[in-house]
């Protein structure tokens, strides 16, 4: 438990460049996967999810080599991202006092602020991806411009925060507004690659705005500092007001 945070921030940074921020996350990456191989279910608390996957093998839904990628899952790729994602829904929500006004008079708007959130400032930037075939990009709806063909054996970076604010899906994609059906964003990547913990962090947001929208009437919000990552986009901290 003492070194979740740690494993999660350097997992992310281990992902991407390998530049002096992604060699020095190298060690806690490496620290983590040995703790994940290696653990024993002895020390797991009782009932919890790491303990439910040694559970799973005894049932037979997963195979024992299972255990300890699922394991990795659970420690590293579904923290940073939920705790980055929450701080940006709550310094949007008290840079614009107007949008948790209108969430507190209607709470079905809860998961539109948290998709809204996620889309305009999405936590992981970018991803790569490996294309196996070729594959023609392109359409009617596209300027012959953006039509293209990606070569089998090509690597892509794909910029989810780009797609998330294109102004052809989203009109005036840099507003914040909680109205909008932002559901199919790609803060959470898409098809086949999208996060399986995605459900799960959207719940803990909801859970924090249902727990606030009944006792806190403004937020306000100071300056904030970038952490710096080689993967993620969030806030290293800010000062926050709850009245």
């Amino acid at each position: 438990r003492q070194r979740m945070l740690e494993w999660a921030k350097a997992t992310f940074d281990a992902l991407g460049p390998m530049n002096a921020r992604g060699q020095a996350a190298a060690p806690l990456l490496f620290e983590m996967m040995a703790y994940a191989i290696t653990v024993e279910r002895a020390t797991l608390l009782p009932g919890g999810w790491a303990a439910q996957l040694f559970a799973a093998v005894d049932e037979g839904t997963i195979e024992p080599t299972d255990v300890a990628s699922m394991l990795i899952d659970y420690i590293a790729p579904s923290l940073d991202t939920t705790i980055l994602g929450l701080g940006h829904l709550l310094f949007q929500l008290g840079r614009h006092p107007e949008q948790w006004a209108m969430i507190r008079d209607d709470h079905a708007l809860i998961p539109r602020a948290i998709d809204e959130a996620l889309r305009l400032e999405a936590s992981v930037r970018a991803f790569s991806r490996y294309a196996v075939a070729d594959y023609d990009v392109g359409g009617p709806e596209l300027s012959a411009i953006d039509t293209a063909t990606i070569p089998a054996g090509s690597r892509v970076l794909i910029l989810f925060a780009s797609g998330n604010r294109d102004e052809r899906r989203y009109p005036e994609p840099d507003r914040f507004d909680v109205r909008r059906d932002a559901r199919d964003h790609l803060g959470f990547g898409h098809g086949v690659h999208r996060c399986a913990g995605s459900h799960v962090a959207q719940l803990e947001m909801q859970a924090l705005l249902r727990a606030m929208v009944t006792r806190v009437h403004t937020i306000e919000v100071g300056p904030a500092e970038i952490g710096l990552n080689n993967v993620l986009y969030g806030y290293r901290s800010f000062r926050a007001t709850f009245r």
